[in-house]
């Protein structure tokens, strides 16, 4: 199923689809209260949260849209009990599933260290949300021992898992039988051919342009049935990601 449409729109904060918000969109810096105040003024749940973060400096305004975006995206095709976010960083997007889905009842954060930011977005959602502090852990592992901590039917997202780490999320949700949602950055060029799944649901005359997608050859071995394979995220509130590769989310139900 493709979500995309011919005019992107912010689908996290819609106010923003009828006034362009500009650099705000691409910036780096920690958002403050006085940008969150004017930007983000009413009493809904996100834009709370948004203020909680900018009172502790917690993250960039860029990073704060785009796991709105991502998760706004996918939230209703990877929903389980337990979500794991793989390659997480700071975890908002982890952080989401526990403020905005009653049906999440863990989510596991995991990457190899744990950044101090982490603590300020996870301090904020429980002041708008305190049912969060009992649904997440952050476990700072490799990739490769991943599956130890993760439960049966674990729904798996990935956001800048870099390179071949997609293919490690990829296998993880396929090890679990959970769902998988992911927005590579970048994919080293490996010059293979298009898979058979790509070639039915893109058609032939675009498989050259997506063999190399991530976890390419998984689908190719795999029972996967494809809900979307190319979906801007919230474009007019991101920048492009690295490399000027088209931001797009690939969720699939992994069967083996």
């Amino acid at each position: 199923m493709n979500i995309s449409s011919d005019i992107p729109k912010c689908t996290g904060f819609r106010k923003f689809n009828q006034a362009p918000i500009g650099a705000l969109a691409s910036s780096r810096s920690s958002i403050k209260p006085h940008i969150a105040e004017h930007h983000f003024n009413s009493d809904s749940l996100p834009d709370r949260f948004v203020h909680e973060l900018a009172k502790q400096h917690a993250l960039p305004t860029k990073e704060i849209l785009e796991s709105f975006g991502f998760f706004l995206r996918v939230r209703k095709h990877v929903r389980a009990p337990q979500i794991a976010d793989l390659c997480c960083g700071h975890g908002l997007t982890g952080i989401l599933f526990a403020l905005f889905e009653r049906s999440v009842e863990r989510v596991l954060l995991i990457d190899r260290t744990q950044p101090p930011s982490h603590a300020k977005a996870l301090d904020a959602a429980i002041r708008v949300g305190p049912g969060v502090a009992d649904k997440v852990r952050y476990q700072t592992t490799r990739m490769k021992d991943v599956g130890e901590h993760l439960e049966a039917q674990t729904s798996v997202i990935g956001i800048h898992a870099c390179g071949t780490l997609t293919d490690r999320c990829i296998d993880t949700a396929l090890a679990t039988g959970g769902q998988v949602a992911l927005m590579p950055c970048w994919y080293p060029d490996r010059g293979c051919e298009a898979p058979a799944a790509l070639q039915r649901s893109l058609g032939c005359h675009s498989r050259r342009d997506h063999a190399d997608e991530p976890g390419a050859d998984r689908q190719q071995n795999c029972d996967v049935r494809v809900r979307e394979k190319t979906a801007r995220v919230s474009e007019r509130c991101q920048p492009r990601p690295r490399d000027g590769a088209q931001p797009h989310t690939t969720s699939a139900n992994t069967r083996c």
